[in-house]
Formats: structure tokens, C-alpha cells, sequence
């Protein structure tokens, strides 16, 4: 391949002239790198020279000082093909590069074909349709599935891509997923003098548990433009307060209603001393 036809010409940003491109040639010229460059094997990098190597970066708008280390350009350059490998589209410096809080179409594909290929237990919300999944809004409408798309299968599922959402979902699902509380063996619940069906949750957990969701929403609101936040996404600053309050919020969800539950801090032997935990029948 001639890696001289593929570089920015008249009007590129690198040009001497100061035409302004369009959009769609900025798109063109970002898929055709994201192309070429997810073709380039290890290999063919370990054994480029540095003429070959700056050309490639080139492509990506950087140009390394004169007297750059062979090894160096190929640090480099590796990055970017894993990241058009991935199917994200490879900054270009001067470019329209892709929103950093957006899946590309490819990378959207990638996401659903990871999520309809779980295989779930039975009696367990699923969140696709047969090919499409929740990533294009088919197959996750009750709110269970969508807890479920939420606090288990998101996180893993956008694994490579969106790193500053993904990194601020991670805190925000933790903080959620604690104050869902934790079910303990048959051992356990002996040594506690607890029956059988009991969740618990650790006080000293909640704090914890808060601070992990005020530091995922910020992390959102700070990689994300604010018209494209929910308003209602600050009711998840209560959840701690809330569960401090009253005890697992998740038992006040109304599906809940019918089962058989227990007082939230009821045990089978009361103890006159403070306990350290929030104890819920769930069964």
C-alpha cells in the first residue's frame, strides 16, 4: 500500500493551506486510518523501520522530534492499532474525532454482540431480543432488566472502549451494588444467630457506599456535557441516606410487595448491644 495517497493533502490540517475541510472528508479520511491501521499486525511493527513507523503515525497527525528511538516510535504506534483494532475510531489531531463519551457504530455492534451472546440462568431478567440488546434500545423494557443491564452486564460489556464513562460507572454501580446488602453462608448466619433468608448490610459500608456514587456522578457529569444528564439521576445522592434510614431500599421496590418480609432489623435472638449490621429477610 502507498501510505503517500492515504496522507492529508491540500487542505489537511498539516497542509500549508488554509482551506477548511468539510465534514464528511474528515469522516472519509477517519475511517480510512481507522482501516488500514487495524489491518498492521505485531510483526509488521517490530520489523518497520523508523521511516515506516513515522509515516504510519503521520496518518494520526503526530510527528515525533527528529532523533526519536526506533522502540519508542513503535510504543506509539502500537496504542493506536489496538484502538482502531477495537473498532474506535484513531484521533486525528485537527480532526472532528468521535464524542469520548459516544460508541462509534462499529464499537456499538462489538458492545451488542457481547451482550446477546450471555448465556442466563433461568427465572433471570435477560436484556436482549435475539441479536439486539439494550445498546440499541430493543429487549430491556421491564425494570428489572434494566437493574440487571445496569449493575452487572454494562460495565464488562464496554470493555476497551469509553474509558472515562466506564471508569465512572465502575464507582457508581460499586456504591449501588453494596447497598444492596450481602447474603451470607449457612455458617455464617449460624454464628449470628440469623435464619435462613437473611441479607445483611454493614453500617461502616453505607459512608463508603455513598462516597462511591458522589464519585461516580461527578466522574459522569465532569466526561459528559450536562444537557446530556438526566435530572432524575441525582436521586442516586439519597440512596445511602436512605438506606441508613430504613434498611435495604431494594425491599421497598414495588414487586416486593406481597413476599414475606420481616422488620429490617429483626433477629432471631434480640441483643441488648448495638449490632453492626442492617439485617433483611428477603425470603
Amino acid at each position: 500500500m502507498d501510505l503517500d495517497n492515504c496522507l492529508p493533502l491540500k487542505g489537511s490540517p498539516h497542509s500549508h493551506h488554509h482551506n477548511t475541510p468539510s465534514h464528511s472528508y474528515y469522516h472519509q479520511l477517519l475511517k480510512v486510518r481507522t482501516d488500514i491501521l487495524s489491518a498492521l499486525t505485531d510483526a509488521e511493527i517490530n520489523h518497520g523501520d523508523s521511516t515506516w513507523c513515522r509515516r504510519w503515525l503521520r496518518l494520526c497527525g503526530i510527528l515525533p522530534p527528529t532523533g526519536t528511538r526506533i522502540n519508542d516510535l513503535r510504543e506509539q504506534l502500537m496504542p493506536l492499532r489496538d484502538m482502531a483494532a477495537r473498532g474506535e475510531q484513531v484521533p486525528v489531531v485537527g480532526a472532528m474525532n468521535p464524542l469520548p463519551w459516544r460508541l462509534s457504530k462499529r464499537a456499538k455492534t462489538i458492545v451488542n454482540d457481547r451482550v446477546t451472546r450471555i448465556s442466563y440462568p433461568h427465572h433471570t431478567p435477560t436484556c436482549n431480543a435475539e441479536k439486539q440488546s439494550f445498546i440499541f434500545r430493543e429487549g430491556c423494557w421491564r425494570t428489572a432488566e434494566k437493574i440487571q443491564a445496569l449493575l452487572v452486564i454494562l460495565i464488562p460489556s464496554l470493555r476497551n472502549f469509553v474509558a472515562p464513562v466506564r471508569t465512572a460507572l465502575r464507582s457508581l454501580v460499586l456504591g449501588l451494588k453494596m447497598l444492596e446488602g450481602q447474603t451470607f453462608s449457612v455458617n455464617e448466619q449460624v454464628r449470628l444467630c440469623l435464619d435462613r433468608g437473611f441479607k445483611g448490610l454493614h453500617k461502616e459500608d453505607i459512608q463508603r457506599a455513598k462516597k462511591l456514587i458522589l464519585e461516580g456522578l461527578s466522574m459522569l457529569e465532569g466526561c459528559c456535557p450536562v444537557k446530556k444528564l438526566v435530572p432524575a439521576l441525582h436521586c442516586l445522592v439519597h440512596y445511602a441516606d436512605g438506606t441508613a434510614l430504613h434498611g435495604i431500599l431494594k425491599l421497598f421496590w414495588m414487586m416486593s410487595f406481597g413476599m414475606s418480609l420481616s422488620p429490617a432489623l429483626s433477629r432471631s435472638e434480640p441483643s441488648p448491644t448495638p449490632q453492626p449490621y442492617l439485617y433483611v429477610r428477603t425470603v
